[in-house]
C-alpha cells in the first residue's frame, strides 16, 4: 500500500503537535518558560548529531533569535 503525501503531512503535524505538548508539561513540571524548555532542545555549536556530525557555524541559535524578533523578519 502506498501512502499518499496528505496522510504522511498528518502524521508529521501530529508527531509536532505531540512534541509540543510533551515540551509544555515539561515546562509546567519544571516551572521554567516554555520558550527555555524550546531553547534546549535545540542543537548548539560543536554538538554531535545522532549521524556523528559534529555542527560547525550551526545556524539554529540565529534562526531563533530572528522569530523573537519579527522587525528583523520584515526587514528580510
Amino acid at each position: 500500500m502506498q501512502w499518499s503525501v496528505l496522510h504522511k503531512a498528518c502524521l508529521l503535524l501530529q508527531g509536532m503537535l505531540v512534541t509540543e505538548m510533551w515540551m509544555d508539561r515539561i515546562a509546567h513540571m519544571t516551572e521554567q518558560p516554555l520558550q527555555s524548555i524550546r531553547q534546549l532542545n535545540l542543537y548548539q555549536e560543536q554538538d554531535k548529531t545522532h549521524y556523528g556530525q559534529i555542527l560547525h557555524k550551526c545556524q539554529v541559535q540565529v534562526c531563533t533569535i530572528c522569530i523573537a524578533n519579527p522587525v528583523l523578519i520584515q526587514a528580510a
